[in-house]
């Protein structure tokens, strides 16, 4: 019985520990695995991801952050996919065109590892609180990717239990937006123990095999 209470302890530890976002994850690293751009011909889309886990990166990165602001606000979007998105269009002599939010809302949407689609919710659809967070922080979200921030649009979906909000947990899903495909499958490389190279000890992502610079297996 002793035996089998430690292997038991050993178990909840490991999964434990799988399950925690990585102290010294910034914000800058968890956006890249975020972040997805297509340039296609003379446009450009880019789909941000904002799962669950971006808000205690946040919280680890700015001390100001509390956790009772990241607690309220993880409550809040438990029930919610949060997509960005902005799809830009050259239209001649350097310059660009955005597609608005309604004409993009009418083409994009997530399609889990089982096939199923999920459109992007209705204002009615979405509750009081969720409201509020989408009008107060769309404008930080959007301003966290950059120049097609400014022509990026939050879209809210609501998935049941498919994972699509967590980047601890294993599964997979993509966006589709006007056709262009962007995928993500969980967990994330950035949520993953790092890797080091057996030459050097140099430290390497977690989903990788091989250290690109010697060759030899991590």
């Amino acid at each position: 019985m002793k035996y089998l209470l430690t292997i038991l302890f050993i178990a909840c530890t490991q999964i434990s520990m799988a399950q925690t976002v990585p102290v010294d994850l910034t914000t800058g690293e968890l956006l890249k695995d975020l972040e997805q751009v297509k340039n296609e011909g003379k446009g450009s889309k880019i789909v941000f991801w904002f799962p669950q886990e971006y808000w205690d990166v946040c919280a680890n990165n700015d001390p100001s952050f509390k956790k009772s602001i990241v607690d309220v606000i993880k409550e809040t979007f438990q029930d919610y996919t949060l997509i960005i998105a902005a799809d830009m269009y050259e239209t001649g002599e350097g310059n660009h065109d955005y597609q608005s939010q309604e004409e993009m809302k009418k083409h994009i949407k997530i399609v889990d590892a089982m096939g199923n689609d999920y459109y992007p919710l209705e204002d009615t659809e979405i509750s009081a609180t969720g409201l509020l967070f989408k009008e107060k922080l769309s404008p930080a979200l959007a301003n966290a990717i950059g120049e097609m921030g400014k022509h990026a649009y939050i879209y809210f979906f609501k998935t049941g239990t498919v994972n699509t909000n967590s980047t601890l947990k294993s599964g997979s899903f993509r966006v589709v937006l006007n056709k262009a495909s962007f995928s993500w499958t969980m967990p994330l490389a950035c949520m993953l123990p790092p890797k080091y190279c057996p030459v050097d000890e140099l430290k390497m992502r977690g989903d990788w095999l091989y250290c690109p610079y010697h060759g030899v297996k991590l």
